[in-house]
């Protein structure tokens, strides 16, 4: 099993601040036990995996990922969604 990011800090961060608190404590022990327990469904796995495999190819470095998905989106202009800008609001006097 393969932890993602996400559950590594909430996983950290149950483990290594328990509540004083007795009931906080137990929900914090349930939670941690649901996490490790829980089942990864197939697809969020392969978006994990795919996710996992692009950042490794660029060497996790952020910006040369977005340079990526820049030069993407202007190979493929048709695959872009946009939406005209939402009128402004009057701001309502009380």
């Amino acid at each position: 099993m393969t932890v993602d990011l996400w559950y590594t800090s909430v996983i950290s961060y149950l483990a290594k601040r328990p509540a004083r608190d007795l009931i906080v404590a137990a929900h914090q022990e349930l939670t941690l036990a649901a996490l490790l327990e829980m089942e990864v469904d197939p697809i969020i796995g392969e978006v994990r995996r795919i996710r996992q495999e692009y950042a490794k190819r660029f060497g996790y470095d952020l910006c040369a990922v977005a340079a990526d998905v820049r030069r993407r989106e202007q190979q493929h202009p048709g695959r872009l969604v946009s939406f005209p800008p939402r009128p402004v609001r009057e701001k309502r006097t009380v």
